[in-house]
């Protein structure tokens, strides 16, 4: 289901719904970006704390354009799981942040179907909640530019007409003329602070006679004259409320989720889990360990269908993609994994039967949440244990693309040294501006050898093998001796520039 500001009132009660009865619920997020510059780009040497900081630049640029979430729920009557998916469109509070749009994500986004006039017309905002202060209202994007007061003088003037009239309505005289000593003063009577907005069932007409301003009142013969001035702290109140719903928008949502705790099903989500936390939660922290520290803390339990798959399928011969397409397919195609599972739409939700679908938030988060059912199922049919025990292992883990380390454990609260994994790699600057290949022949004289460039100039150079006669220290002290060259070890890396 497409929700956007125009349904989004009316269906936000069966959101809230979905997931209050949800046991697993799919996430999946579309971004306006994924890329910023060359500063940005993953290898596989960078650390975890430096891909961090890569993936929070980036995650600081561009924003979420999608939310997608699909419930899931086990229904005893049918036997099988009932599945409700929603695609949300997300703008975040534009007065809190200016942020981008990268040409080739939405060229993407709208090669698969997106709607870029839905998300600009009917997108749904979403605020940090660290910047909820609903007691101060005004200080956080309620404050009204303008507002109107009267002095006590013509208050008085107002409350003495206003009596004046109320006694008219009571008594049986058949009309009342009251004097408006200026021009201002008639505006006043009928503007939005006036007197005219306290009765009903009550004409008002306006006359001159020998320059002065009468107003005539007389009751109306349809309707019962009465007294009925507005509430208006109510009203302010009520319009207060509609502003702060308004501004905190899809938040609701993702605040219901983090409350209902049952386990969040993705993959491959490590922007993911940083564009959620940008977007509801704050800024992001300034390093790793407290960034995982508050995943941990504030999420629910997270299964990523990347690493689940890698995990416990990785000499499974009928997997051969770990895309998700792919792997939701292999669901209704393969015999290992057919029926083992039942999952329906719910009756609301026919429009994402069939094919084409992959790419819009919703039906991702279903897609995700069905692999999860199926494999899950399976592995623990090969077990011969129950689902939610065979799944313990692979809680908070989540896989790490581009990367020596394969995955990142959010259940690991302590620094990570990333150093262990590059005892055999050298940082190397060049003077020259030499390709990947080029250095990697050179290089080939010290033993076998794999080249990364991260930088224009600067590379990562891995080693397989070392020739006899030689060591990673030789070696480096060999090319510092050179004229074009400068090397370092890996824990010298931030200090190996070119010239």
């Amino acid at each position: 289901m497409k929700i956007t500001k125009t349904n989004y009132e009316d269906n936000l009660w069966l959101i809230l719904d979905s997931i209050k009865k949800a046991e697993l619920i799919g996430l999946d997020l579309e971004f306006t970006g994924l890329y910023l510059n060359h500063d940005t780009g993953f290898h596989k040497y960078d650390t975890l704390d430096e891909r961090y900081r890569k993936m929070k630049a980036i995650t600081n640029e561009f924003w979420m354009c999608q939310l997608g979430i699909c419930t899931f729920h086990y229904s005893e009557e049918t036997q099988r799981y009932i599945a409700r998916p929603f695609t949300i469109y997300t703008v975040p509070y534009s007065d809190s942040r200016n942020l981008s749009v990268s040409v080739d994500s939405m060229r993407f986004l709208v090669e698969n179907g997106f709607d870029m006039n839905l998300l600009f017309k009917e997108g749904i905002t979403c605020c940090r909640m660290n910047e909820i202060d609903i007691e101060n209202y005004e200080d956080w994007g309620g404050k009204s530019r303008e507002s109107k007061r009267i002095s006590n003088e013509h208050r008085e003037m107002m409350e003495g007409y206003t009596q004046q009239i109320i006694g008219f309505i009571n008594g049986n005289e058949k009309e009342l003329n009251l004097n408006m000593p200026s021009e201002y003063v008639k505006k006043m009577f009928y503007g939005p602070l006036g007197v005219v907005n306290n009765f009903r069932g009550v004409e008002f007409s306006t006359n001159t006679k020998n320059a002065q301003i009468w107003i005539n009142v007389k009751r109306q013969k349809s309707r019962q004259a009465v007294y009925c001035p507005p509430v208006v702290e109510q009203e302010e109140a009520d319009s207060k409320n509609v502003k702060i719903m308004s501004f905190l928008g899809v938040t609701q949502v993702f605040a219901a989720i983090l409350h209902k705790k049952v386990p969040l099903i993705m993959h491959n989500p490590y922007f993911d889990i940083t564009y959620l936390y940008n977007h509801f939660i704050g800024p992001l922290p300034d390093t790793f360990l407290q960034f995982k520290r508050d995943i941990f803390n504030l999420f629910p339990v997270i299964y990523d269908t990347k690493y689940f798959i890698r995990h416990f399928f990785s000499r499974e011969k009928f997997i051969s993609k770990t895309k998700l397409e792919s792997l939701y397919r292999y669901c209704y195609e393969r015999k290992q994994l057919k029926d083992l599972v039942k999952v329906n739409f719910d009756d609301s939700f026919i429009d994402y039967l069939g094919e084409g679908k992959e790419h819009e938030a919703g039906y991702d988060a279903y897609m995700t949440g069905v692999v999860f059912l199926f494999y899950s199922k399976y592995a623990a049919k090969n077990a011969g244990r129950e689902m939610w025990d065979i799944v313990r292992d692979a809680k908070n883990k989540i896989c790490l693309f581009q990367h020596k380390a394969t995955f990142i454990d959010f259940e690991y609260l302590e620094e990570e040294d990333m150093d262990v994994f590059m005892d055999n790699v050298l940082k190397l600057a060049s003077s020259n501006k030499a390709t990947a290949e080029q250095v990697a022949k050179e290089m080939a004289a010290f033993g076998d050898v794999e080249v990364t460039m991260v930088a224009n100039q600067e590379y990562f150079v891995s080693f397989d093998h070392i020739n006899d006669g030689f060591s990673l220290d030789s070696i480096i002290d060999t090319l510092n001796q050179t004229s074009h060259y400068k090397a370092g070890n890996f824990c010298m890396r931030n200090q190996i520039k070119p010239n």
